[in-house]
């Protein structure tokens, strides 16, 4: 669309558009050029992130046919293409991060990492006896009661809430684990075995059945 303006400043330096002439159409591209393809360019986004995801066509083609939603891939192919291509990254992320199993490396981190001061209000803490920490910020009550059960289990030897800086390497980006927790292994007497190990996400379940 074309339209004709005449700019003027007044004395104080303020601008003002007079409008000339209407709008008037210049060109139509109506029919002339194709819309982009969705899955070419779900598959160039996925591709060109970092870490790179490949999915296949039918793969992309399948979740487009899915969405109730087929307006806004009309309206704005690459906006709708973005939003999606996030949302399978993150659904990604997700899975994967129920599978990870932690192994030691036998690398360390040194103690005065930990030593940094945490700010935050008193109602927002919870005193702890397992932790390095005496007491541990929580963000939710859902945290808070997770924190409370961890202290009432005896077989959790100790337990950290992770800082932002700690995060373990995925094929879909760097990810941040909420806690670690050393757990004591026991057989069915319910005898220590002399194997701690150390609890990650996917066995959050077990934990929460235990604090009831």
């Amino acid at each position: 669309m074309i339209t004709k303006a005449q700019l003027s400043v007044d004395e104080e330096g303020a601008f003002e558009a007079i409008q000339m002439s209407a709008a008037k159409t210049f060109f139509d591209l109506a029919g002339r050029y194709p819309l982009p393809n969705l899955a070419d360019t779900m598959s160039y986004l996925l591709e060109n992130t970092t870490p790179a995801v490949r999915l296949s066509r039918k793969t992309l083609v399948d979740i487009f046919s899915r969405t109730k939603n087929r307006k806004a891939a009309l309206d704005n192919p690459f906006e709708f293409a973005s939003v999606v291509v996030r949302v399978l990254k993150e659904k990604l992320a997700d899975y994967l991060v129920n599978g990870i199993q932690y192994e030691k490396i036998n690398e360390w981190y040194e103690m005065s990492q930990l030593d940094e001061s945490i700010e935050t209000w008193e109602d927002y803490v919870v005193p702890a006896t397992r932790s390095v920490y005496d007491k541990i910020e929580f963000d939710s009550e859902i945290e808070k009661n997770f924190v409370e059960g961890l202290e009432r289990i005896d077989q959790v030897r100790m337990y950290i809430k992770l800082p932002p800086w700690f995060t373990v390497p995925t094929p879909v980006g760097e990810y941040n684990p909420d806690w670690a927790i050393v757990w004591e292994d026991r057989d069915e007497h319910g005898q220590a075995t002399g194997k701690p190990l150390l609890i990650g996400n996917r066995h959050y379940g077990l934990i929460g059945r235990l604090i009831g």
